[in-house]
Formats: structure tokens, C-alpha cells, sequence
């Protein structure tokens, strides 16, 4: 019998009891997570909690790296999800971004265009410290790395967990 065959073979009050129970640990944990790193994100709350629900998924051993990690918020609360036996790597450039061009599309150039928008960030400019404030929250091995990607990926020297 699937999952699928299981979930239509529940009897209505158990399913609404699932549905609650879910949305409680919704609540409870993936609001909790956003919460304490609110400051640290510039990731909506709904968009931030789905993200938080894609750790469920993971099955593979490993670091975890982030490419534009701005405040690191996104990295640190799917680290709390993922665990301290990984090794995170949080890459910015933390100057924010380089001005966009024709190439990036008419979108990227009239947002960074427009700085008095609410989600301008200053052009996603953040201090590393804030960064390393939201990893150290929590508590994993990590390592933030400022510069430019392909300055920066190709000179890291990648730490190998041992779990």
C-alpha cells in the first residue's frame, strides 16, 4: 500500500487532526526558526518557511554552501533544520552587487534603479559579521567567504566532515 492509498483510506477527523498537527509544527518550529533570524534574511516569511520544509528532503551527507548569502539568515536556519555534523560555506561579496547590465534583464536594471524600494537593501550590501552572528546562532561549523564568487570558489580549501 502507498502513502497516497494510506492518506485516502483516512477517516476525515484523522485526516483534519494530521492537517492540524502539521500546521502546528509549522508554527512552532518553522516560525520559531524565522523568527530568530528575521533580521538575518531578506527571504519573505512564507517563501523562508517553504524553504525550511525542503531540509525534510535531504538525505545525503555533506556541506551545505550558499551563494549570495547576504546576512546569512536563509543558511542559519536551514542549518538549525540540517544539523552541526555538516560544514556550511557562506559566500558574498558583501558590497552588494555589481551594477546590472543589459544582459540581466529589464527587471534587475530598473530594481537597482530604484533605491528608495522597500526591498532594495542598499543594493543587498550586508556586514559579514552579521553573518557570522547568524551561523554562530546556530551553533555549526561554518565559514563565511567575502568576495567575489569566482574569485573566492575556486581558492576555498573544503573541509570534509568526517560523519
Amino acid at each position: 500500500m502507498t502513502i497516497a492509498n494510506i492518506k485516502k483510506a483516512l477517516p476525515p477527523p484523522v485526516k483534519a487532526f494530521l492537517k492540524n498537527a502539521l500546521q502546528q509544527l509549522d508554527i512552532s518550529t518553522y516560525g520559531r526558526i524565522y523568527k530568530k533570524y528575521a533580521y538575518f534574511t531578506m527571504i519573505p516569511k512564507t517563501l523562508y518557511k517553504e524553504n525550511l520544509r525542503l531540509t525534510e528532503l535531504v538525505t545525503v551527507d555533506g556541506a551545505v554552501v550558499e551563494c549570495g548569502a547576504w546576512r546569512g539568515g536563509m543558511a542559519a536556519g536551514m542549518a538549525e533544520r540540517l544539523g552541526p555534523q555538516r560544514h556550511y560555506y557562506l559566500y558574498d561579496s558583501f558590497a552588494g552587487l555589481p551594477p546590472a547590465k543589459v544582459i540581466d534583464g529589464a527587471t534587475a536594471l530598473a530594481w537597482q534603479n530604484d533605491t528608495t524600494s522597500a526591498v532594495y537593501y542598499d543594493n543587498c550590501t550586508a556586514d559579514i559579521t552579521d553573518a557570522k552572528r547568524a551561523m554562530a546562532l546556530a551553533r555549526v561549523p561554518h565559514e563565511c567567504v567575502k568576495g567575489w564568487f569566482e574569485d573566492t570558489v575556486p581558492k576555498t580549501r573544503w573541509v570534509l566532515s568526517p560523519f
